[in-house]
């Protein structure tokens, strides 16, 4: 009783607490995100600054290089003003056009001095526009800028921007953030006496891929800081701002905590409720389940004490002592009609010629009459017994037939297989031998006659088709004519009755063989498209073979043939209008019509002999068997199955030649 209280607390109390931090957790984590977006702002406002104080510099060297080089006097009197003036500028030079000095002005500084070597892009200038050069730390912090004349000459500037990198270095975010000049090798550089982060280059460069947040640069105190960064209008470098993660997150980390406090105060107090409530309600609880127990075993003389229960506990224990004395009466009354319909019941199943089992979905029986109890006891579906055997007959197709030897002779049944579920038990399964020996035995007798009749008729029948041959030959009225093709046709149609009849017996015996050999495949089926044209001009269906004439299969062309024509004359039968389409994909054949379909009764029987489903059409139902005896004879495999826009297709498998 306690445990199921406590859970029910807990289902009550502590799951909208756990929604509630789930959606913390969500919040969290996007809060995370808003505060390293706004670093990411403000190192975009840094590095605008940089880029504009730079970009004011242009503005001075477009005045110099306004004015006329010629006297040199005045020029170098205007750009010793502009040194004097600007103090960003550590160095201004004339370069010709290939890049050597002219004339130039440093600072004040007697030790300064600047080697032009130094610098890269001097040693073959075609420079067109402004080129800025990267951050020259031994110089203090600049960097240099080569600045295009229109008269092909050059203004080479060096530019000090260690003022406005401290400005912006100065900058404090918290005890520990703080913004951070960062090169091209993930070195941190820094302009003040601020102790930098101790954090490995390589760490640095792996935070500065893909996005512009940093979100975890661990320093080698392992100290993970946080931040942003972008990059500047000095080549080579970037600006970064970096903080303590857990001064960066404080607030979140901080409701995380309070959360997580609260569940397990909350968790504590539904604990000692529960315990509390239980010693209140276990003993009635107790008393019931008691008397519950005596009922489920058909005992309904209970006797409940109320001197114990309180509130609603003593209605319910009441109505319980009614509810059993009155299924007490019901029990008397109800049980003789019971046990009768189960006799009855039970003398119907017994006298089944059909076998009946019912087992479990896991294959445990749970009832078999007589029947059914021979058929598993004799081992006809499967080497093993009991339940294993049981297994296998629930891995059976449904309509799977099969022969069972008893009293020296052979019968024959079906399987049918269904699943009954139950509203309150589990589900159980219901299979069905249907006995279909009377059913085999007249096929077999059909089969018998049918083979008799084609061999004794097959001489004769080729005597006749000789003299009708004679006949062609003679000069005939037009009647005559007619009346000897009608004669020719119908011997045609009892030849191919008789060679389907025959070819069945050899395909179940294996006795046929194939003449296997490499053809195309879209030849093949055009062939029969071409002999079948004028039954389908005249129901108006167009017949469209998309097969690829690359297709190359290997097998008995004639027989194949004879595949193409069963199916695509099936098709023809069966639809009034439309079209009939030939295709190719993967080693199978798909012939698609789109006629009335197939019932789905007829599905599982299709393929077999002499079966012709509802069908009102002329025929034996030989063709779609012949059919599928030749495609297993190739080890192939053919199948049918109704289309969801109308109409049925016919699948069958081909060994492909590559």
């Amino acid at each position: 009783m306690f445990s199921r209280l406590f859970k029910l607390f807990i289902l009550v109390i502590i799951t909208p607490l756990f929604v509630t931090g789930v959606f913390l957790f969500y919040y969290q984590n996007h809060s995370k995100t808003e505060i390293l977006e706004n670093y990411k702002n403000l190192t975009a406002l840094a590095s605008d600054f940089l880029r504009q104080n730079v970009e004011d510099s242009y503005q001075k060297l477009d005045y110099l290089s306004q004015l006329d080089t010629n006297k040199q006097k005045n020029f170098l009197e205007e750009v010793k003003n502009t040194i004097y003036l600007n103090p960003q500028f550590s160095f201004i030079a004339l370069l010709d056009k290939e890049g050597k000095n002219i004339v130039s002005v440093n600072t004040e500084q007697d030790n300064f001095s600047v080697d032009l070597s130094k610098f890269p892009y001097l040693k073959n200038i075609n420079a067109t526009q402004v080129a800025l050069g990267p951050l020259d730390l031994e110089q203090g912090g600049d960097i240099s800028v080569l600045y295009p004349r229109e008269d092909g000459q050059y203004l080479f500037a060096l530019i000090n921007i260690k003022y406005f990198m401290q400005k912006i270095e100065s900058k404090d975010f918290g005890k520990s953030g703080a913004f951070y000049f960062i090169n091209q090798e993930g070195e941190i550089i820094s302009f003040t006496s601020r102790l930098l982060p101790d954090i490995p280059s390589r760490e640095i460069k792996s935070a500065l891929q893909g996005s512009f947040l940093i979100r975890k640069a661990i320093a080698k105190d392992k100290t993970i800081f946080v931040g942003a960064w972008q990059k500047t209008i000095i080549p080579q470098t970037n600006i970064a701002l970096l903080q303590y993660k857990r001064e960066a997150f404080w607030n979140i980390n901080l409701i995380t905590w309070l959360i997580a406090f609260f569940i397990l105060a909350t968790t504590t107090l539904s604990y000692f409720a529960a315990l509390l409530f239980s010693q209140e309600v276990s003993k009635p609880v107790e008393d019931l389940t008691k008397a519950a127990k005596q009922i489920a075993s058909n005992d309904f003389d209970i006797d409940l004490s109320t001197a114990d229960t309180w509130g609603e506990f003593e209605i319910l224990t009441n109505t319980f002592e009614e509810m059993a004395l009155k299924l007490k009466k019901y029990q008397a009354m109800q049980l003789d009609k019971i046990l009768d319909e189960k006799k009855k019941l039970d003398l119907l199943v017994s006298l089944m010629r059909d076998g009946l089992l019912m087992c479990s979905l896991k294959g445990t029986k749970l009832f078999a009459n007589e029947t059914a109890e021979y058929i598993l006891s004799s081992g006809a579906l499967a080497k093993a017994q009991g339940k294993e055997q049981i297994k296998t007959i629930l891995e059976l197709k449904q309509n799977t037939i099969f022969p069972v030897l008893r009293d020296n002779k052979e019968f024959y049944f079906e399987i049918i297989k269904d699943t009954f579920k139950p509203s309150k038990t589990q589900p159980v399964n219901i299979i069905l031998f249907r006995d279909i020996t009377y059913e085999h035995e007249i096929n077999q007798m059909k089969e018998s006659v049918f083979n008799a009749i084609a061999h004794d008729l097959r001489a004769p029948l080729l005597g006749l088709q000789g003299y009708m041959m004679l006949l062609e030959n003679t000069s005939l009225t037009d009647t005559q004519k007619e009346m000897l093709g009608n004669m020719e046709k119908s011997s045609q149609t009892l030849t191919s009755l008789i060679e389907n009849i025959l070819d069945i017996s050899k395909l179940e015996k294996g006795l046929l063989k194939l003449n296997k050999k490499v053809f195309n495949l879209k030849n093949c089926a055009d062939q029969v498209v071409k002999e079948l044209y004028a039954v389908a001009q005249n129901k108006n269906i167009k017949i469209e073979n998309k097969i690829s004439p690359k297709i190359k299969v290997n097998g008995d062309e004639q027989l194949l043939k004879r595949v193409f024509s069963n199916l695509i004359s099936n098709a023809l039968k069966f639809t009034e209008k439309g079209q009939i389409v030939l295709s190719y994909n993967k080693g199978q054949v798909r012939i698609k019509d789109s006629g009335q379909g197939i019932a789905p009764t007829d599905l599982p029987k299709i393929f077999e002999k002499y079966n012709k489903g509802n069908s009102k059409e002329k025929g034996y139902g030989l063709g779609l068997n012949i059919s599928r005896h030749i495609i297993e004879a190739h080890g192939g495999k053919i199948e049918a199955q109704n289309n969801k826009e109308g109409g049925a297709s016919f699948f069958f498998s081909v060994e492909e030649v590559l």
